[in-house]
């Protein structure tokens, strides 16, 4: 048993026994704040290593080239072993350009600043093989960078774990995982854990777009102190199940960049917890064009639970479902509180919504990024381009969120039978430049039997078109000729109306339009 087995108490034998069981108790940790990992406090750094032209090298007492130090680097033989004797606290494992492969499950546990970084390095797991096999679990200040993991072997399906705590900045960059994930034991190929505040992992230029036919791609571990986690220009494309899920993290999230493509369930699924640690989806890509008829809901970006979560300068496709279906290009769910989604492009050509708000869950409930209810559930919406020729359902529906609001949103979407916006159970909600073009109602509003305030207030600068509906003196005599600003209310709904939508078939210079219609 080395010093530092020792130290931890518990061997590495014994570590690995227990991987296989499962993650299911305990945190470990990695560790500093910024996008690097932090240099060591010592500054004997071999001086001879930081001039060897091996990246990083200045920043660790100990920098191995594991190449020099007898790995073999034609994949023949396992360095399982022999990394086992050169990893340690401090420490810097250079892999140069060759194949390295490594058997069962390697383990670096419980180390300070270590860094297993590569150039043109491939790594290679046994063919079969399936669950955790690179694990960095407990390590502080942790550097994962510049390698190819080789998935092309008989039904093979490794794991990656990155389980950190400790008050650090930890990364994980420049990863490609080479041929599709295969085995039939359904593990994630990528897991994370960030516990404690001041915790921080950077998982940056991550390359996953071969897919999987069996399982999802990355999964986030709740943990009672949550630290931050930054998706960062990764890709992730073609996973049976999910793709990036990461609603249980309760600490800050953030998803900035990269694309998100063809996955099961979801393409990105955030948490974020409370309002003060709201997520952040900036910049992203999502593409739904090669529907899996084995999934019951593809959706784009998923607000599964959370609150205050921000979705900002993403593009995002749905242009093909046949065999399936999808809530939505966004779906805020009923467990998640406040949502912004600012200059945001949806293009949906498939029977879908373009973003779809659940009514909120009532009562207290359990979801495992949140450390209370939220206190706000409305939508706000600036900024948004719906297009396309989607048909049937709605651009945007949002329901029971008092207070929610539309800014500068353009709509056009002329499929058969297409909405625009509508909005149910939702009092207090307005809607400013709002321009929509669409194949049937461009504004429905249904208001609950109890509310007497304005249920929708039509902002000026507002207009709002029906490609198809044809209007009728008789059953639109409720708004002709009314003037912006304009509230909907109870009124217009008369008396014992249960099942009724209030339908706005235009809004343009002369005034408001609009009838009952009945849509059960």
């Amino acid at each position: 048993m080395t010093e530092k087995q020792s130290r931890s108490g518990v061997s590495r034998r014994t570590y690995l026994a227990g991987l296989a069981t499962g993650l299911t108790t305990g945190v470990a940790g990695c560790g500093d704040s910024s996008d690097e990992p932090p240099s060591s406090s010592n500054e004997s750094t071999d001086e001879s290593a930081s001039n060897s032209g091996i990246p990083y090298a200045g920043r660790y007492q100990n920098v191995v080239d594991v190449a020099a130090s007898g790995a073999d680097t034609s994949g023949s033989e396992a360095i399982n072993d022999l990394l086992d004797s050169l990893v340690g606290d401090d420490t810097l494992l250079y892999f140069p350009e060759g194949e390295y492969r490594i058997d069962a499950t390697w383990a670096a546990q419980g180390y300070r600043n270590v860094g297993v970084v590569g150039d043109g390095a491939v790594f290679h797991p046994p063919d079969g093989h399936g669950g955790s096999w690179l694990a960095f679990d407990g390590v502080d200040g942790l550097l994962f960078e510049g390698v190819t993991i080789d998935l092309r072997g008989k039904e093979t399906g490794p794991q990656v774990q990155v389980l950190c705590e400790g008050g650090g900045t930890n990364v994980v960059r420049d990863i490609v995982l080479k041929g599709v994930h295969t085995h039939s034991q359904k593990t994630q190929a990528f897991v994370y854990r960030v516990a404690g505040a001041e915790t921080d992992l950077l998982v940056e230029n991550v390359d996953m777009s071969d897919g999987s036919s069996v399982t999802e791609a990355v999964f986030v571990f709740p943990t009672s102190d949550p630290g931050s986690i930054t998706f960062k220009d990764c890709r992730i494309i073609g996973w049976e199940e999910q793709g990036l899920y990461g609603s249980a993290h309760g600490g800050p999230m953030k998803v900035l960049g990269g694309e998100y493509a063809n996955n099961g369930l979801s393409q990105v699924r955030v948490g974020g917890g409370n309002a003060d640690t709201a997520a952040l989806v900036k910049g992203a890509t999502i593409r739904i064009d090669k529907p899996r008829p084995d999934m019951k809901n593809m959706r784009g970006i998923w607000l599964k639970e959370g609150d205050d979560t921000i979705i900002e300068d993403c593009e995002i496709e749905i242009t093909s479902l046949e065999g399936t279906l999808s809530s939505g290009g966004i779906v805020v769910d009923k467990e998640h509180g406040k949502t912004t989604i600012k200059n945001t492009d949806i293009l949906v050509n498939a029977p879908t919504y373009g973003i779809k708000a659940r009514y909120p869950k009532r009562g207290n409930f359990y979801a495992p990024s949140l450390r209370s209810r939220p206190e706000r559930w409305d939508v706000n919406l600036e900024g948004v381009r719906i297009h396309g020729n989607g048909t049937g359902w709605s651009a945007v529906q949002i329901e029971g969120r008092d207070d929610s609001a539309l800014d500068r949103v353009d709509i056009k979407q002329s499929g058969t039978d297409r909405d625009g916006v509508d909005i149910i159970d939702s009092p207090g909600t307005e809607l400013k430049d709002l321009s929509v073009v669409v194949g049937r109602y461009p504004l429905l509003v249904d208001i609950g039997q109890g509310d007497d305030d304005c249920g929708v207030l039509i902002g000026e600068g507002s207009r709002l078109e029906s490609r198809n509906h044809q209007t009728s003196d008789d059953a639109d005599r409720y708004l002709v000729n009314e003037t912006l600003p304009f509230c909907i209310d109870r009124q217009f709904f008369g008396e014992g109306t249960n099942n009724g939508r209030f339908a706005i078939t235009g809004v343009n210079n002369s005034g408001v339009v609009g009838t009952l219609v009945d849509l059960s």
